[in-house]
């Protein structure tokens, strides 16, 4: 009997370790690049304004779509940290594991959080940029989830270790 612990009884890959890897590594990603995009749209925004060129009614739209951005994204992300955590919890269930390779996949677990406070650390060093500390501010969510990100990532890694591991085997992997 062979089991492999990143893929399913057909060899596709559905969820496990990867996972967890993609999670931490996207929801960073996905963080940095709407904080980077919102200071960018900000700035073009103040220098639309200071254009004379620019009518009225731009300069609103401008302004209006400006400070719906933090809000719209800032909710989004905590929907996208939801969704993408769960969807690689129900990814693992439905991936074969041994139950006896649990001990080796703990550092791999181990791993998956030292990297979600590697991120962490890297989030906080581009967020206290100068440039870019004044914009990042206003995410509260994304803040207070990349300041308790090793907890996130611990609560998500632990739930992804029980669905790999915790399930009852009905039938065996050929």
């Amino acid at each position: 009997m062979h089991t492999k612990i990143f893929s399913n009884k057909k060899g596709d890959f559905e969820g496990g370790l990867p996972g967890g890897i993609f999670l931490v590594v996207g929801l960073f990603a996905i963080a940095v690049i709407w904080v980077l995009s919102f200071v960018m749209f900000d700035n073009i925004n103040t220098e639309l304004q200071k254009n004379s060129l620019v009518t009225g009614d731009a300069s609103t739209i401008g302004n209006f779509l400006t400070g719906k951005f933090v809000s719209i994204f800032d909710k989004s992300f905590l929907f996208v940290v939801v969704g993408l955590g769960f969807a690689v919890i129900v990814g693992a269930w439905f991936t074969s594991g041994h139950p006896a390779l649990f001990y080796i996949t703990i550092p791999i677990l181990a791993f998956i959080i030292w990297m979600g406070a590697l991120y962490a650390n890297i989030y906080e060093e581009i967020t206290n940029n100068p440039q870019i500390s004044a914009g990042a501010s206003q995410f509260t969510f994304t803040n207070f989830i990349f300041q308790n990100y090793v907890i996130v990532v611990t609560v998500f890694v632990i739930l992804l270790a029980v669905a790999l591991f915790g399930k009852q085997r009905t039938a065996q992997v050929p």
